[in-house]
Order: C-alpha cells, then sequence, then structure tokens
C-alpha cells in the first residue's frame, strides 16, 4: 500500500485529511496527527469486518472502545481514502 499527496477533493493524503474528514476522526477520539499511522495500522493488523460501498471497514481498539475505519484502495494499492465510520452505521456486507 501507498499514500500519496493527493488531492482534496479526489483521493490521497489531503483527502483522508481535509477538515470535515479530520472533524468525524476527531469526534470518535482520533487525533489529526494519528489518523495516517491508523489507517496503515489498520491494513496491516486489524480484522475487516464487513464493506460499505467501496470501502473495507476495519474494527480497532482505542481507549478500551472497539471502534470502525473504512478505508478505499485502488487496484494499484493506492491509499484513495478513510474515513470514521460510527459502529452504528450500517455495513453493506459483513465478512
Amino acid at each position: 500500500m501507498w499514500l500519496e499527496l493527493g488531492h482534496e477533493d479526489f483521493s490521497g493524503q489531503a483527502h483522508i485529511l481535509k477538515p470535515s474528514r479530520v472533524e468525524q476522526f476527531e469526534k470518535g477520539g482520533i487525533s489529526r496527527e494519528d489518523i495516517t499511522d491508523l489507517v496503515f495500522s489498520c491494513l496491516e493488523r486489524e480484522k475487516c469486518v464487513g464493506r460499505h460501498k467501496d470501502a473495507e471497514v476495519y474494527e480497532f481498539e482505542r481507549d478500551g472502545e472497539i471502534r470502525r475505519i473504512a478505508i478505499v484502495v485502488g487496484s494499484n494499492g493506492c491509499l484513495v481514502t478513510a474515513y470514521f465510520f460510527g459502529r452504528k452505521r450500517k455495513l453493506s456486507r459483513e465478512f
């Protein structure tokens, strides 16, 4: 997997760290500084629990709570986007 700088409106790090996404993560207890590392950590170590549209949804533990993140990876291995995914949200498909 790899992450390009990208563009805020389309993909890459700029898209993942755009203000509206950062706000979602922060509401979920994830600081801006931790987002990129969290995305890679989930891809490498955490269990994919399902899908939401084009994203795979991963669960991870933070501060004693199970949380979710949705991640889209392109066919070339490039990280397209990632966003905080609340536990109450429905998955399109569960694994």
